[in-house]
């Protein structure tokens, strides 16, 4: 899963800014390499390889600040979408077509490569699974924000993700449960 994740910052990072921002100089080997997701990817990966002990006082710091990632993201995402016309997403078809390919079409190609890839294990494969037909995250309105691109659509992206996601995610997971089982 922390693969997953890596792969996903760097990529939010990237592509997803040259995305948003349309600007090709984010597409540099140099941001790249220096943006907050690999950044911190590197350190968690440097400190996990050299297993060098963390004192106890940086662990409960890490840890107080991880719990607070979902609540500050659900504050942001609340003021922007408070700041927003949430009846202008159930009319616009862009949202139901792009929902569409983010609960359904790229878990149908997750799982397609999922199955292809040497994993012997089950576990692993329903947790990259559940991954790949999650709802949008809030980066997707935050980073919209960030870069100049349409927050509020980002931010109704994300609810309206989370409430269909209710109904995909059984679905697929139990898809996959019988193709990996």
């Amino acid at each position: 899963m922390s693969g997953y994740i890596m792969a996903n910052n760097v990529t939010q990072w990237t592509y997803g800014q040259y995305l948003i921002s349309g600007d090709k100089k984010a597409m540099t080997l140099r941001q790249t390499i220096l943006n907050p997701g690999m950044i911190g990817a590197a350190i968690g990966l440097c400190i996990y390889i050299s297993r060098l002990p963390v004192p106890e006082f940086l662990w409960k710091s890490v840890d107080s600040l991880a719990a607070l990632n979902t609540p500050l993201a659900m504050i942001i995402l609340g003021s922007y979408i408070a700041n927003s016309n949430f009846s202008e997403l159930l009319a616009f078809p862009k949202a139901y077509w792009t929902t569409f390919l983010r609960l359904i079409v790229t878990a149908l190609i997750s799982i397609g490569i999922i199955y292809l890839l040497p994993i012997d294990d089950y576990m692993v494969e329903i947790v990259l699974t559940i991954a790949s037909c999650a709802p949008a995250a809030t980066n997707t309105a935050i980073l919209g924000r960030l870069f100049g691109g349409d927050y509020e659509y980002g931010a109704r992206l994300v609810v309206l993700t989370t409430l269909l996601s209710l109904f995909t995610i059984p679905i697929i997971v139990q898809f996959a449960q019988v193709l990996f089982g």
